[in-house]
């Protein structure tokens, strides 16, 4: 990619107020190094292209949520349906977000709204609080001797993350690398929680910081941690540390009922963006991965 558009891609997000560091070159260069911009009408987007034999794929990288069009003046109404179609003509199969909701996706494309859940962190913890679930709140009554760090090193958090992470989300093996690199990054901001029972830590969670959002990331729970119900006990500890702040807190979402539950019961809302899916693979291939 050439250096001037790298800078014009740059100037371009300076000026997007609240975008997501998924977009920052920094990011996209460690989740996918052959990332390159695609121009769309007036906007810059983001690709991450791979290949399959001979055949071009287009796919959401791990450790995103959604990309977004990037443009100097956004118009009333984006033409999701340029963009969609232009990408159709150019991969064989493509799969990915895109932080938006409400629109129709051309014909031959398959969508999905996907849920994440933010929360706007109050100015006290008694605030924040209120608004918990009656089921949060009888858990933090319950006892649990814990301590609660603020500042895990990613030495310590790292072989934890390894040992603990369930098997059944089955991660490719370059995930670990890719969220070493980007723990390990300067320009990006990393805060780790850590919570010990008898001097043993038994949950963690990495929070990335950019601009004025935190973000939920790599959070696991040794056995102990779930009987203790640790991460509750954590996340509202790193909560009350982040209010007064003006922040924004993205819980990073599932489609899964018991996490959406846990989300919520924080008082975190809803908030919906897309996934959009499309092929014109050869049969067998065309089953290998597409839908939604």
């Amino acid at each position: 990619m050439k250096n001037g558009n790298i800078q014009h891609y740059l100037s371009l997000l300076a000026h997007q107020p609240g975008h997501s560091p998924y977009l920052l070159p920094d990011y996209l260069t460690i989740v996918h190094p052959g990332w390159t911009l695609f121009s769309s009408g007036n906007f810059l987007f983001p690709l991450t292209p791979r290949r399959l034999a001979w055949y071009r794929l287009l796919e959401q990288p791990l450790l995103t949520q959604h990309f977004a069009l990037i443009g100097e003046k956004k118009p009333q109404k984006v033409d999701y349906d340029q963009l969609l179609t232009s990408l159709q003509q150019q991969f064989h199969q493509l799969d990915f977000c895109l932080d938006t909701t409400g629109f129709e996706p051309p014909r031959g494309w398959k969508s999905q709204e996907r849920l994440t859940y933010r929360l706007n962190l109050p100015e006290n913890p008694l605030l924040l609080r209120e608004n918990y679930s009656q089921h949060l709140k009888r858990l933090l009554k319950k006892p649990a001797s814990l301590l609660l760090r603020n500042n895990l090193a990613v030495d310590e958090f790292l072989p934890f993350l390894r040992t603990h992470l369930p098997n059944k989300t089955r991660l490719p093996k370059r995930f670990y690398a890719q969220a070493e690199t980007l723990l390990r990054h300067p320009g990006l901001g990393w805060q780790i929680y850590g919570a010990y029972a008898n001097e043993k830590l038994v949950a963690a969670c990495a929070i990335l910081h950019h601009g004025n959002q935190r973000y939920y990331q790599l959070a696991v729970n040794a056995p102990a941690g779930k009987n203790l119900n640790a991460m509750h006990q954590l996340v509202d500890h790193l909560l009350i540390n982040y209010c007064g702040q003006g922040l924004v807190f993205d819980f990073e979402g599932s489609m899964i009922a018991g996490l959406q539950r846990f989300y919520s019961g924080f008082g975190a809302k809803p908030y919906i963006y897309t996934r959009v899916s499309y092929s014109r693979l050869p049969w067998p291939l065309s089953l290998w991965k597409h839908g939604i």
